[in-house]
């Protein structure tokens, strides 16, 4: 069986690996190669490079294509990801779920092979296969095994009751998931089988859970949160930690599939949070949602206009998904994209930006690692330029609801000496900053008149140039201009434990007493932080007691994947209140962040610090590495 999946996806492609949730951005060409291989002849010495470079524990040297490689062919329909609930029932009777009445009824199998077929002949490569509870179907474990004989990266979401089954955990060693996904319903036996109504249920959940961590499934926690286990929230992510298994936090409730709301009463008040508004999403066009019946809606909300795949309409039914959708658009798509990205040819920028880009920086994302599919990244910020969306990888999506910031795709300038690249950002005081890349004589000069240029016909009052200073430069040419871009890679550890100790903004004795912290220190960001931790809205807040006074926080705890797929500990706030400096506490706050990062599986934290600053000199005594400046002025 496979090892590796070759495939596209929407508009790129990648190498993905069953189990791993890393995988890597391949060159059209480079797929077409592997394509073109007969599965008896040697992987090529670039694929074996590549795989070890991602996947340390696999060896490619010497082994034939076709012992370890499947290769999805191209789709018109370009679709890239579908949720399956492959049944209704449930061995559970849980009080909050949104299904309603369960009723075990479904396709006969020879109508679920036919549906997996046209997943995989519409392009799906990441299938999410639910219920009701999805290891109870009779059917579960061959429909399981079809879909990753297809060539689909699966996500299991299960209450986790039946993963001690030798059955079930040959088939997941065998075919690897990408990820089991276990609900939890509470963190003692009294609140869990009240929850789910089910005499027993805790039992099955813990033994489930030991098993599966002993297997190293590849498990994410989601922690449901309700009027009955409301108060053991906290204890059911200590059990999440302590389990050392990611996790995400669930408080609102949605009407039943049907439309009715008694189920919303199970949600508990208290733990409601402000949901960001909802401004369009990809369902329908890349996504799809299809139900145990053979019926395929948008998602799994939206079910309206439902169409019938067996034994009725088949794959071309999909063309009624996404107003409209035809298979023809992906190629129109990436027609409009080739045509935006006119002015940075991907062999130049290949062979001639990447290698002068001192710093890897991308306009409107900030700072990346330097490999990172650079190329892609830039292509991706311009093609999404205008529509308002963040990008899946993009930092920025935790705080605002649209991208104010925005690629000027039409007004790059680029040729073998320089890229000259601006944004727009429409959050505040309209802004244009121009990007630039090379070092030529002039090109800052050249920068600041198109800034200037741009501000004007765009009405903006501010117009910016930044440029980059890689980290052989002096610290000096960038002292009072800029920010230094650090480094901090997890694979080597957390680094020193704190010496004094750091509570959670939620295990204050009174959270009010952060109030005055925050507005003592709103000029470091910590009032609007405030906002949304008031809000619910973002993660754990580390904080320090001085006597009762919150002496220091950094914050909040967030990791994200980006465009590779490994976990980033994102940026955080970070302050100490000026008369408790020199007391050690902004190197304690900043050592149990990074505990806590490596505790959650971040692969690395990029983040950017005042050249010269307090921060800046703590992130080079903790062993941070420098990867240069950006420096900024006006135009």
């Amino acid at each position: 069986m496979h090892q590796l999946i070759a495939a596209p996806f929407l508009e790129q492609h990648v190498l993905v690996r069953p189990g791993s949730r890393g995988g890597a951005l391949l060159p059209e060409a480079r797929y077409e190669e592997l394509r073109a291989l007969d599965p008896a002849e040697l992987a090529p010495a670039w694929l074996a490079e590549a795989v070890a470079t991602q996947w340390d524990d696999l060896d490619l040297q010497d082994q034939f294509v076709g012992e370890f490689l499947l290769v999805r062919q191209p789709s018109t329909w370009g679709y890239g990801k579908a949720s399956w609930e492959v049944n209704l029932g449930c061995n559970y009777a849980c009080k909050h779920c949104y299904l309603g009445m369960k009723v075990n009824s479904g396709m006969p199998w020879e109508d679920k092979r036919r549906c997996l077929d046209i997943m995989a002949e519409a392009g799906v490569l990441f299938l999410q296969v639910s219920g009701g509870e999805p290891t109870i179907d009779r059917d579960f474990m061959r429909a399981y095994r079809y879909a990753w004989e297809l060539g689909m990266m699966i996500t299991v979401s299960t209450n986790g009751s039946l993963l001690w089954r030798e059955n079930l955990l040959r088939l997941f060693s065998e075919c690897p998931p990408y990820r089991v996904t276990v609900s939890m319903y509470g963190a003692s036996k009294a609140s869990y089988d009240g929850l789910t109504q089910r005499d027993g249920a805790w039992d099955q959940f813990v033994q489930g859970m030991n098993v599966a961590r002993h297997a190293r499934l590849p498990l994410r926690m989601s922690i449901v949160v309700t009027e009955d286990n409301g108060a053991e929230e906290q204890a059911m992510v200590g059990l999440c930690e302590s389990w050392g298994v990611e996790y995400a936090v669930f408080t609102n409730m949605m009407p039943t599939i049907y439309g009715g709301a008694e189920v919303l009463t199970a949600q508990s008040k208290e733990h409601l949070r402000l949901r960001k508004t909802f401004t369009g999403c990809n369902a329908g066009h890349t996504f799809f949602h299809l139900d145990p019946h053979g019926l395929v809606s948008i998602c799994k909300i939206g079910r309206d206009d439902q169409i019938s795949l067996p034994p009725h309409e088949g794959i071309e039914g999909l063309a009624r998904l996404g107003c409209d959708r035809r298979p023809s658009d992906a190629s129109h798509r990436r027609l409009r994209r080739m045509r935006a990205l006119r002015v940075l040819p991907r062999v130049q920028a290949r062979g001639w930006l990447e290698p002068v880009m001192t710093v890897p920086y991308v306009p409107t994302l900030g700072p990346v690692r330097r490999d990172d599919p650079l190329h892609d990244l830039f292509e991706a910020v311009v093609e999404n330029a205008g529509n308002g969306r963040f990008l899946p990888h993009d930092k920025d999506a935790r705080w605002f609801d649209r991208k104010a910031e925005r690629v000027l795709a039409d007004a790059i300038e680029h040729d073998q000496h320089q890229t000259l690249i601006p944004t727009l950002n429409e959050g505040g005081p309209h802004t244009v900053k121009v990007h630039v890349y090379g070092d030529v004589p002039g090109s800052l000069t050249a920068g600041a008149d198109l800034a200037r240029k741009l501000a004007a016909a765009h009405g903006a009052g501010r117009a910016k140039v930044a440029w980059f200073l890689g980290p052989d430069q002096p610290e000096e040419y960038a002292h009072g201009l800029g920010t230094r871009v650090q480094f901090k890679d997890f694979a080597e550890g957390p680094g020193q434990a704190p010496v004094v100790r750091v509570l959670d903004y939620k295990q204050l004795p009174e959270s009010e007493r952060f109030a005055v912290f925050a507005d003592l220190m709103a000029g470091d960001g910590f009032a609007f932080l405030y906002e949304r931790m008031q809000a619910g809205t973002v993660g754990p807040v580390l904080t320090i007691l001085d006597g009762a006074t919150v002496a220091g926080a950094i914050g909040p705890m967030e990791t994200m994947s980006d465009a590779a797929g490994r976990a980033r500990l994102l940026p955080q706030y970070f302050g100490v209140r000026p008369e408790y400096r020199g007391l050690g506490y902004g190197r304690a706050l900043w050592r149990a962040a990074m505990h806590w990062g490596h505790q959650h599986g971040a692969a690395y934290q990029l983040l950017q610090t005042e050249v010269g600053g307090v921060s800046d000199r703590l992130c080079a005594a903790e062993g941070l590495t420098s990867l240069g400046f950006v420096n900024q002025t006006a135009a």
